[in-house]
């Protein structure tokens, strides 16, 4: 026999989101106090448009908060390129090649 899934409304997953962040639980101590799953919160909470809650995050609602998040989240996306980049100089100066080399490529 299927088992009966519950489906919450738009204001009981707002309402267990805020209680969530104002009591400071995380997933875990969320999906055991409001018997939901772990998934189910942090899919809840992704589409709510929650952004980290760690010690980075400065998002308040203000416009100073929303420019600072949109900030780290453009260096974050920046910074993997930017240090790949630096790799690539300076493996080309140690080594003194010209560019990456093709797998198989001979050495002239």
């Amino acid at each position: 026999m299927a088992r009966k899934v519950k489906r919450y409304t738009e204001t009981e997953r707002k309402w267990i989101l805020s209680a969530a962040q104002k009591q400071g639980l995380n997933g875990v101590q969320t999906a055991k106090k409001f018997g939901i799953s772990t998934l189910t919160y942090y899919t809840w909470k992704k589409k709510a448009g929650a952004t980290h809650q760690g010690p980075l995050a400065v998002s308040d609602g203000t416009l100073d908060g929303l420019l600072r998040t949109r900030l780290r989240r453009r260096l974050q996306q920046l910074l993997p390129v930017v240090l790949r980049e630096e790799v690539d100089a300076a493996v080309q100066q140690a080594l003194g090649t010209s560019g990456p080399r093709r797998a198989g490529a001979k050495a002239r």
